[in-house]
């Protein structure tokens, strides 16, 4: 994905920080760069809001690796507005004073957390 903001770009790498604290592999890019998602044991997709619903690449990102995804759950974890931001809902919600940065790393950590116990779980089944 062509990031408008930089926002979910930011969180990818924030969950990429603490799952490799966890002594997991993980890779973040781009939505559009994805072509093949079967090396991985597992995806997690992250995805822009916009007024029109998901970013046209995690659209397409999905439907591609639909058979390997599942949507064992989420997590919504704000997203930053700042100034200068690109779009013309993004400029008419800061020029209301409703910009700013929302994310909560607290919550997107925990989750992140979460998701490396339970692939540590997993793997001690094995």
């Amino acid at each position: 994905m062509v990031p408008k903001n930089g926002s979910t770009a930011e969180i990818a790498d924030h969950i990429a920080t603490v799952l490799r604290g966890s002594g997991l592999d993980a890779d973040v890019r781009p939505a559009a760069e994805v072509s093949d998602v079967r090396p991985h044991g597992l995806v997690r997709l992250g995805v822009a809001l916009y007024v029109g619903g998901w970013h046209r690449d995690a659209r397409r990102f999905a439907r591609r690796a639909e058979q390997r995804l599942n949507a064992e759950g989420h997590i919504a974890s704000g997203g930053r507005l700042k100034a200068r931001a690109r779009g013309r809902v993004a400029r008419a919600i800061l020029e209301e004073g409703r910009g700013g940065d929302l994310r909560d790393f607290d919550c997107i950590a925990a989750w992140a957390t979460g998701i490396a116990a339970g692939l540590a779980a997993e793997a001690e089944r094995r």
